[in-house]
């Protein structure tokens, strides 16, 4: 399965005006109105008319991966999640922010320092 259909972020995303101005940095009432579609959002703009964002830009996704990162619970699921985020991100590398991967990594590593630790704790308290 791929990231997006694990996401969802057409159903499961909550976005707002002002985060998305935010995001492109006009201000709020520049927008007119948000459209929800599949695989991207259309803002409808009072200067330039329309403009497509990807759901990948938005905050929304980077926080969503890290929920997906933190709530893998066995290492071969995270490497698996790892591996479909990283595909992900280098089939659409124009989509993402360039601070993307270095948060996502981070939380990454945290999750697997996480799992890695439960692990040895397990394996020293059967060997007693």
């Amino acid at each position: 399965m791929n990231l997006f259909s694990r996401i969802q972020p057409q159903k499961t995303f909550q976005i707002t005006i002002k985060n998305v101005a935010k995001m492109l940095g006009i201000p709020p009432k520049m927008i007119v109105r948000i459209e929800k579609w599949d695989y991207i959002l259309f803002v409808h703009r009072k200067d330039i008319g329309g403009q497509f964002v990807s759901y990948r830009r938005l905050r929304n996704w980077q926080n969503a991966v890290a929920m997906k990162i933190r709530t893998c619970g066995k290492k071969a699921k995270l490497d698996m999640l790892w591996l479909t985020i990283e595909n992900d991100r280098k089939k659409y590398a124009k989509q993402y922010k360039d601070a993307y991967a270095k948060f996502v990594k981070r939380v990454w590593d945290e999750q697997w320092e996480k799992i890695f630790k439960i692990t040895s704790q397990n394996s020293k308290v059967s060997l007693v």
